[in-house]
């Protein structure tokens, strides 16, 4: 399984043509996923979402400035929880509510590059990203 996630370094590369960068990173890895959901007549009234990835980079998306162009090996670990309420108010018409986060932890491995690790232990340097978000809406079914 390959798997890719944006990276938070990827400024730090150093190549000839600013355009050709990539932007994340991107590498095999593992991961598992639950749902759960609460049904009322047959439709969903609440839905619950756990995601969990593991992704393990060699040569990453942050180039060493010498002349190999190198990336940095990383590895990530990424969560997504989310829930959503529906309540029906009439037979094809609901109001509801969602909210979802995305946390990652990032390591990435400055051994052997000539970027400094900037903080954090030497040679890596451990990064988060927490993006949470809600949202409410109306639905409306339409059956003939």
């Amino acid at each position: 399984m390959l798997g890719a996630v944006n990276s938070e370094l990827s400024k730090l590369a150093d190549v000839a043509n600013q355009e050709r960068i990539r932007e994340y990173d991107y590498g095999p890895g593992v991961g598992a996923s639950v749902e759960l959901y609460l049904m009322r007549k047959y439709r969903p009234l609440l839905v619950a979402r756990y995601r969990y990835s593991y992704l393990d980079v060699s040569n990453g998306s942050v180039y060493n400035s010498d002349e190999r162009a190198a990336g940095l090996d990383s590895n990530h670990n990424i969560s997504q929880l989310g829930i959503k309420l529906e309540v029906p108010i009439t037979k094809s018409l609901a109001a509801g509510a969602e909210t979802s986060i995305f946390f990652r932890r990032s390591h990435y491995d400055f051994t052997g590059s000539d970027l400094p690790p900037l903080v954090g232990e030497p040679g890596r340097r451990t990064l988060t990203q927490r993006n949470p978000e809600v949202r409410a809406f109306l639905a409306w079914t339409y059956s003939h």
